[in-house]
């Protein structure tokens, strides 16, 4: 079984205002965690589209992700066998 950061994660280490943002930035920052290619696009879409009360310009929110996040983190895929 493979183990990779949730968006849930890495939205919640980039929003100082949630009641999880010190544990996640915790843990976005501890290390080369595995994350899957689909979170960034669920990390993009939470932070451009409004659901939480405000929406990022996609052109900062692009940046933030690839410039920022993504060094930060292992991109894995999921193989047939591992769903």
């Amino acid at each position: 079984m493979k183990a990779a950061l949730d968006s849930s994660v890495i939205v919640s280490a980039l929003c100082v205002g949630d009641p999880a943002h010190d544990a996640c930035r915790k843990v976005l920052l501890a290390g080369r965690h595995s994350v899957l290619p689909h979170a960034f696009a669920e990390t993009f879409s939470t932070l451009t589209g409004g659901r939480l009360g405000f929406r990022l310009p996609a052109s900062d929110v692009a940046v933030l992700l690839s410039k920022r996040i993504a060094p930060k983190l292992r991109s894995v895929a999921l193989e047939a066998e591992d769903l």
